[in-house]
């Protein structure tokens, strides 16, 4: 429903962007369309359309001086993520710390070692929406504390393999060891 929104939306201003010669359009899209949830199994695929519907506006209306960006957040303490940790914490008996460690263990680690705020989003959409960013269009900014940089390259790359050559890994992208701390030999 929500891409549905936003295509109705982008619909009645790319118009009025077009006859202008300028404009931006920051879609938001979520880090679960890399790794889907079994808890909601269509938000993750509609998410990946998203970044897809984005890629394809940004290179249609880019000759119409119109950019087009996506912004990835992953783990952010909205009131959503919120009543996640309430929910751990109380099918555990956890404390809320121990919850949030729970929660960031099971998206794959945050290197930085906390959620993001919806402050360090906003800061991303307007910077991308402002003139500074005029020539940043048809990228995906992500927002994840290092997740994703992880996943995709931290745990395989050579300069891991130095620092860690113990280090084991499965294939959520987990660490046997906690972020930040080295294995001991």
């Amino acid at each position: 429903m929500k891409g549905r929104i936003g295509q109705r939306i982008d619909r009645e201003l790319l118009p009025r962007m077009v006859s202008q010669g300028t404009g931006s359009i920051v879609h938001v899209s979520s880090a679960q369309w890399k790794r889907p949830s079994p808890l909601s199994p269509a938000y993750g695929p509609a998410k990946a359309a998203l970044v897809s519907y984005s890629k394809v506006l940004a290179t249609e209306f880019a000759p119409h001086g119109i950019r087009v960006n996506v912004v990835t957040p992953g783990f952010i303490a909205t009131s959503l993520a919120e009543q996640r940790i309430e929910q751990i914490r109380q099918s555990t008996g956890e404390t809320r710390e121990q919850a949030v460690a729970e929660l960031i263990t099971a998206i794959g680690g945050v290197p930085l070692g906390r959620p993001g705020d919806p402050a360090e989003v906003a800061r991303l959409i307007a910077f991308l929406a402002s003139d500074a960013a005029s020539y940043i269009t048809g990228t995906e900014m992500v927002i994840d504390g290092g997740t994703s940089r992880r996943c995709e390259a931290g745990h395989g790359s050579i300069v891991s393999r130095l620092i860690r050559p113990s280090r084991s890994v499965n294939s959520n992208c987990r660490s046997a060891t906690p972020p930040g701390k080295l294995p001991s030999r």
